[in-house]
């Protein structure tokens, strides 16, 4: 809950976006935390972009969206600091 409400004070800061999507995920709530991934990429000012790529394709992955996940890997594979192992 704190965390939501960080985001709808701060909604430019991606980082706590990303925080919020890594709670829902720990939470259970894997629909919404892909959600709010998505949203904290979109804003472009995370500090590991690839890595948070990485964690939406996982994400994905566990969704059942495999297209979205090779989609992600190839953006995190761009974005940099990821192995190539990837």
């Amino acid at each position: 809950d704190a965390l939501t409400r960080a985001v709808a004070r701060f909604p430019a800061d991606a980082a706590l976006e990303f925080s919020l999507a890594q709670s829902l995920y720990n939470a259970g709530r894997l629909p919404e935390a892909y959600d709010r991934g998505r949203a904290a990429v979109a804003k472009g000012s995370l500090e590991q972009p690839g890595q948070a790529r990485v964690y939406l394709a996982y994400l994905a992955y566990e969704l059942r969206r495999l297209d979205e996940a090779a989609v992600w890997i190839t953006e995190a594979r761009a974005a940099g600091g990821v192995p190539a192992s990837t």
